[in-house]
């Protein structure tokens, strides 16, 4: 199993990668979107122990994923007066923005920023129900097919209407687009939930909610590399979210 890389930060404070000469850009539906050398590499080391030509299936899959995950986030930002730029880097993807661009030039409510964190992850699952409407359509059962147990009458179906990568394509796609939004939904900083964590404590407690949101991000880091490391015997994902653990540890006894 493959785990995300994919920290997609939405807020203009957080960290993106310096431009290099090797960066790859374009734009697509207004947004100016830049991919990092690092983006491929990383994307390619994750897919390692897969055979050369579903590794470049896989990578293909986590470009598309991310960048459906990183347009829900610019959507969302473009909605509230912002124009956003997407960045690929090594760990994911970054939806940012400039406030100097607000064009209300107003600050937003907690509320409006759960919007803007939760769009991504959500434009994760509207295209893993597309995908599962597209099999539904031609008699595949999604979850079955997400899970590798179909019968017979539906691989032939599978292989009667899609060509052998585009079937692996969208496999990889739909783990892609469910686990890694579930995933990224967790209340760990600064994952999207993490993020979503901290407006809703804010909201609730405007003093002490940024402090109770890192508190809540240590705990359920260490939850989830506990997981991690005893039950999925993956140590990946426990140095993962690990070192988020340890980040959140610091930002709780900062004095700064």
């Amino acid at each position: 199993m493959h785990y995300a890389l994919c920290t997609p930060y939405n807020h203009m404070n957080l960290f993106s990668p310096q431009p290099t000469p090797y960066d790859l850009k374009f734009r697509m539906f207004g947004f100016p979107i830049r991919i990092t050398p690092w983006f491929w590499v990383v994307a390619a080391m994750l897919g390692a122990s897969l055979s050369p030509k579903t590794m470049i299936l896989w990578v293909a899959a986590v470009f598309f994923g991310i960048l459906v995950h990183e347009l829900g986030h610019a959507f969302a930002m473009r909605h509230y007066g912002f124009q956003p730029e997407i960045t690929f880097h090594a760990m994911g993807g970054l939806t940012s923005y400039n406030s100097s661009y607000q064009i209300n030039h107003r600050y937003l409510s907690n509320w409006e920023h759960v919007v803007i964190d939760a769009a991504g992850p959500l434009a994760g699952f509207a295209l893993f129900g597309v995908i599962a409407a597209l099999l539904l359509f031609i008699g595949v059962n999604p979850i079955g097919f997400l899970f590798g147990d179909i019968d017979e009458q539906q691989r032939g179906s599978l292989f009667r209407f899609l060509s052998a990568p585009v079937i692996v394509f969208l496999h990889l796609e739909m783990y892609i687009c469910l686990f890694w939004g579930i995933l990224n939904l967790m209340p760990v900083y600064p994952l999207d939930g993490g993020q979503i964590a901290r407006e809703i404590c804010m909201a609730l407690n405007p003093r002490t909610g940024i402090a109770l949101s890192f508190q809540i991000s240590f705990i359920a880091s260490l939850i989830l590399a506990g997981i991690a490391l005893l039950w999925l015997n993956d140590w990946f994902m426990a140095a993962f979210f690990g070192m988020f653990a340890y980040s959140s540890w610091q930002a709780m006894n900062y004095r700064g």
